[in-house]
């Protein structure tokens, strides 16, 4: 369920951080991949999200549990009118892949 907005907005949260721990103003003009050397870091935020819910997925799907039942079963009732909206499921089995 996380979308291209929601991904680049952690991102952006990262470079931001960045920036505030070298105490750079968005008026010196530094560009992003400028900062990341002078950090000597690269991106780790967005993976480190996507581990995460990797591993929680794991510990749920191994007890039975009202969660498990929520993630993995279907849900009962009609179906909304529209397109199909992303899935808990559907971003751990892209990046599973």
């Amino acid at each position: 369920m996380l979308k291209q907005e929601q991904r680049e907005n952690i991102e952006v949260l990262e470079m931001w951080c960045y920036r505030r721990a070298l105490r750079m103003s968005y008026v010196q003009h530094v560009s992003y991949d400028e900062v990341l050397p002078r950090m000597s870091q690269s991106r780790k935020l967005l993976s480190r999200f996507k581990s995460r819910k990797l591993k929680y997925f794991g510990h749920v799907a191994r007890h039975p549990s009202v969660e498990k039942d929520i993630m993995l079963g279907p849900m009962p009732g009609t179906r909304r009118q529209g397109g199909q909206r992303r899935q808990w499921l559907d971003d751990l089995t892209d990046w599973a892949a």
